[in-house]
């Protein structure tokens, strides 16, 4: 996946879990306003998804994500939805919305590419965007 070009429009990725921001030192607290501190062993966010949200101390992990927003081949911009649920608007340029995800929720530390319509019409051999993800961040 190093490099690769996604070529779907409709693209679900798997994020990191995490405590807290990257960066973040033992003894500072954690994000999301929990009330406990990162520990020397409590998993951070990576430079590649520097943000960590979600996190529910003694509940659940935060996942950690990035914040990217860019222009895919036809032209129309693209972002990644960290917080994607059920309802949720499919397409940036239609009223399309989700009825299900299956097994491709927050929960399960995926994230949403959601793109134009449009960009549903470049055939499979043809770039639509390009995420960039250091080896340790494959899955």
């Amino acid at each position: 996946l190093e490099g690769a070009p996604y070529r779907d429009a409709r693209c679900f990725v798997k994020l990191p879990s995490c405590v807290a921001d990257h960066g973040a030192a033992a003894g500072q607290p954690t994000c999301c306003r929990q009330p406990d501190l990162v520990q020397e062993a409590s998993p951070l966010c990576p430079t590649h998804a520097p943000v960590c949200q979600g996190y529910l101390h003694l509940h659940r992990w935060g996942t950690c994500v990035r914040r990217d927003v860019g222009v895919a081949s036809a032209g129309e911009p693209y972002e990644v939805v960290s917080d994607l649920a059920v309802g949720y608007q499919a397409f940036s340029d239609t009223d399309a919305r989700f009825s299900s995800l299956g097994s491709f929720v927050p929960a399960n530390d995926f994230a949403y590419i959601r793109t134009a319509s449009s960009d549903q019409g470049w055939s499979s051999s043809s770039v639509q965007f390009a995420m960039y993800l250091p080896k340790d961040a494959m899955v």
